[in-house]
């Protein structure tokens, strides 16, 4: 996840890694930075309010996948491949799935939210989006917390988004690719919590085995675990204000 630091050098060097196979962007200027290091088809595009610009400047790009936040943004890469006249775009839909991590630093599923497309409208919009033209589903993307350090939560929503791709596949939905976002968390309590991650992939593993799904592509989006404890993050105090009782900094 670039957002999480986009400096050229850490970027150059964590693309040598085996297990990095490319970076997930929020905006078109990711986009620019990310492919002076990277292929198109080693980019994600992700987040909501994509403007029409980035969206056509990715699509010519041939970036691997758009992840789409709305059926808005389907009928807008409808439209662009339709006008441009190039080859269909690969995507996948996020959902916003019914779970709450009760770990989370941070919720974006399961509550009201701009990310995605609720879970109880997801098969209708899925049927609404196969029948644009100029896109092609390859699966879906959730993203349901960030900053959990109990690997057995992890594996919990883990378990309810290949459930719930199950229900997708047997509706007759094509799912090749599960981007499963990121969340790990990293300790700023300094209390030496971390997150097991040995445990965390024999979970995985077995999950994996559970539902046969040792054919998918599966992604994670790791920025902050990755750089998180590996610098500072240095900014300016620009107010200092008090508000029943708790002070704002």
């Amino acid at each position: 996840a670039m957002k999480a630091n986009p400096h050229k050098d850490i970027l150059n060097f964590l693309k040598n890694f085996k297990f990095i196979k490319g970076v997930e962007i929020a905006s078109i200027g990711e986009l620019e930075r990310s492919l002076c290091l990277f292929k198109p088809k080693e980019i994600l595009f992700t987040g909501p309010g994509k403007t029409p610009y980035e969206l056509e400047q990715s699509i010519k790009k041939r970036i691997k996948h758009i992840n789409l936040e709305s059926y808005v943004e389907a009928t807008r890469i409808h439209n662009i491949v339709k006008n441009t006249n190039i080859k269909p775009v690969d995507i996948l839909l996020r959902i916003n799935i019914n779970r709450v991590y009760s770990d989370a630093h941070t919720l974006m599923s399961g509550i009201s939210s701009k990310l995605g497309v609720d879970e109880s409208l997801a098969f209708d919009e899925l049927d609404k989006i196969s029948k644009l033209s100029g896109l092609n589903l390859k699966g879906i993307h959730v993203f349901a917390g960030s900053g959990i350090l109990d690997y057995k939560e992890i594996l919990k929503n883990f378990d309810y988004i290949f459930n719930f791709s199950k229900d997708l596949e047997a509706s007759g939905f094509n799912i090749s690719s599960i981007d499963l976002g990121g969340g790990f968390g990293i300790d700023y309590t300094h209390s030496n919590k971390k997150l097991d991650m040995a445990l965390l992939g024999e979970g995985l593993d077995n999950l994996i085995k559970k539902y046969n799904y040792g054919d998918k592509e599966l992604i994670l989006e790791l920025g902050r675990y990755i750089v998180g404890e590996s610098g500072y993050y240095v900014t300016q105090i620009v107010d200092i204000k008090e508000s029943h009782g708790s002070k704002y900094i």
